[in-house]
């Protein structure tokens, strides 16, 4: 409780005489003062390219930040299979290449915005799915001429399609002749996509040999042919082998569909 004092009695002149008892003010009335609003929430989004790419390719993924109001600016970071990248908004916007070496499997892809000023960081989740590449291979005879007493050699060659050079297939190769098996090897990494391979002497006459690429855990299998040859005395293969048969890409992929072996 306050009392009214001589000096303030005018002020309450006909309502309160001086000497009394007035109750406190409890209120803050503070002048002055302006509410502080915080940052603009923001919403972060992510969409990956495609569906799914293959093996060897690079992916990417499409951030949209976009806040009320406001044209977002900033920087984002994106993390997939253990690996982080950056990418600058424009307009709200950023296209963020991925990293190209994931194996095939399916990946969680974790977008962050770090925020601005007058701008709330956020975050989001997409799906990354990479497939096994198809791979390709050709076959052809390294030795024009054959002799009773020579061995025949078969340079392979193996490639993944729709992947960058750097990339090549691996794994057992199976080399025959009809349905008989005359030799199986390795196609290693570093070969660099390229075998030279020994085949044990061929009876005289013609020969079609048929070479087989073991699927692997980065590609899908593979075959190819040499030419029909026809040799008067000692063992023949032809000149020339002819281009693979890839395995069709799975359902959902970006392959072209490859089908045919070559005659």
């Amino acid at each position: 409780m306050q009392q009214l004092t001589e000096a303030g009695a005018p002020a309450f002149a006909g309502f309160y005489p001086a000497g009394s008892e007035l109750d406190d003010l409890g209120a803050d009335l503070g002048l002055g003062e302006e509410s502080s609003a915080g940052p603009a929430a923001s919403k972060t989004q992510v969409t990956v390219g495609r569906s799914s790419y293959t093996y060897g390719r690079q992916p990417s993924a499409t951030v949209q930040v976009t806040a009320p109001g406001v044209q977002v600016a900033g920087k984002v970071k994106v993390a997939v299979g253990g690996k982080t990248v950056s990418g600058t908004l424009s307009k709200g916007r950023a296209t963020v290449k991925l990293p190209s070496g994931l194996r095939p499997g399916t990946y969680a892809v974790s977008v962050s915005y770090l925020g601005a000023a007058g701008v709330a960081a956020s975050s989001t989740k997409g799906t990354l799915r990479v497939v096994k590449a198809s791979a390709r291979i050709t076959v052809r005879a390294k030795d024009a001429t054959i002799t009773r007493k020579t061995r025949p050699r078969l340079v392979v060659r193996g490639s993944l399609v729709s992947a960058t050079s750097a990339y090549r297939p691996t794994g057992q190769l199976v080399i025959r002749d009809g349905g008989r098996i005359l030799k199986t090897a390795t196609l290693k990494a570093g070969h660099k996509g390229r075998l030279t391979v020994k085949l044990p002497h061929l009876k005289k006459g013609t020969h079609y040999l048929r070479v087989s690429l073991a699927s692997g855990a980065l590609h899908g299998s593979a075959t190819a042919r040499t030419s029909r040859s026809r040799c008067a005395s000692g063992s023949g293969l032809g000149g020339q082998g002819t281009a693979a048969r890839p395995s069709p890409a799975r359902p959902g992929t970006d392959l072209p569909r490859r089908d045919g072996m070559g005659a």
